[in-house]
């Protein structure tokens, strides 16, 4: 069983995204778990303390107004995972108050993760509002039923938002006409490939496929990984751009497209550590197919196994996957 692609069905795409996040966070959320491979930053924890020290702005001073603020979340208290439950519990009742307190007792959170961008060319206070947003977010789709912390949940949420501000304000990074070319034939041929391999292209398999150079994939690949403008030219006469390279159903922010597409390249490399039934397991268990999550007891039934021997091998595969994260066993470049 394989995970289903992605088509112009709205609510089936929106569901599988949720359910990829939910089976990343599942693998991740462990003590001393290294992101380096998701978003190249370390894993940001909710601090005990608020220090000063470093909160400065894009100009090397704080202002009145970010030294208030900071002030004040020294009075907002760290909530346990019980209690984390127990809001997120009433949040979905549509308890307004819950959500509120939800997002105060987690706002020193954003600005552990905002300091780590600082002297990026936006200023610290404007991180830390778009962060808010990343945090508003998380609390709105937070679902305490997958088990995991909420920070571990939240920090995603506000470091795409934290990002997606940065990389607007960034100036945009020219590409040599011969490379775009380069970055349209791979593209192309990574779609086709995907079909007829059902699984994600290697370079070697790209460079035999377009006729391409690993040398020059490579470098593809690198400028695809850099802030690329969306209305870089693609063609000698600049008629065409990178426009033209997004497909006419994807009607999503091209940011929160890019982080999906993170996720998505992930899952499909653990997934090729996996055996059938492991992958049938965790297809299942976290709705890789573009369904709901089924139950233990469903999955047993499905492949004529106890409800504990599901478990069992459901925790040894995250067990796994969390071994080749944590130890980077999964070999870089082996797939876009």
């Amino acid at each position: 069983m394989k995970p289903i692609k992605k088509d112009s069905d709205n609510k089936t795409s929106e569901i599988l995204d949720d359910n990829l996040t939910n089976f990343y966070l599942a693998v991740i959320d462990e003590e001393n778990i290294n992101e380096d491979d998701f978003l190249s930053n370390e894993v940001l924890e909710e601090e005990e303390t608020d220090s000063l020290e470093g909160l400065e702005d894009s100009k090397g001073s704080r202002s009145d107004t970010l030294v208030f603020y900071l002030n004040e979340l020294s009075k907002c208290p760290v909530l346990s995972k019980e209690e984390e439950c127990e809001l997120a519990r009433r949040i979905e009742e549509g308890d307004v108050k819950a959500k509120e307190t939800m997002i105060y007792c987690n706002l020193r959170l954003v600005v552990s993760i905002a300091k780590k961008y600082a002297n990026k060319g936006v200023p610290l206070e404007d991180l830390v509002s778009e962060g808010n947003i990343g945090l508003i977010r998380a609390v709105e789709k937070f679902d305490y039923r997958k088990g995991f912390k909420f920070s571990t949940y939240a920090t995603w949420w506000i470091r795409q938002a934290i990002e997606r501000a940065i990389i607007a304000n960034t100036k945009i990074v020219r590409v040599p006409v011969h490379v775009l070319e380069y970055i349209k034939k791979i593209l192309k041929a990574k779609s086709e490939l995907q079909e007829s391999l059902g699984r994600n292209p290697t370079y070697t398999e790209l460079s035999t496929y377009t006729g391409i150079t690993l040398s020059n994939i490579y470098k593809a690949v690198e400028a695809m990984r850099h802030d690329v403008s969306i209305d870089a030219p693609i063609s000698e006469d600049e008629q065409e751009n990178m426009h033209n390279l997004i497909p006419d159903n994807i009607h999503t922010d091209p940011f929160d497209h890019a982080f999906e597409l993170n996720i998505q390249k992930l899952v499909s490399k653990w997934m090729g550590h996996l055996n059938e039934t492991e992958k049938v397991i965790i297809t299942l268990r976290y709705g890789l197919d573009g369904k709901r999550s089924r139950t233990l007891d469903e999955v047993g039934k499905e492949l004529n196994l106890t409800r504990e021997r599901i478990r069992q091998i459901e925790k040894r595969v995250l067990n796994k996957l969390r071994s080749f994260f944590h130890n980077k066993k999964i070999e870089k470049g082996t797939v876009i």
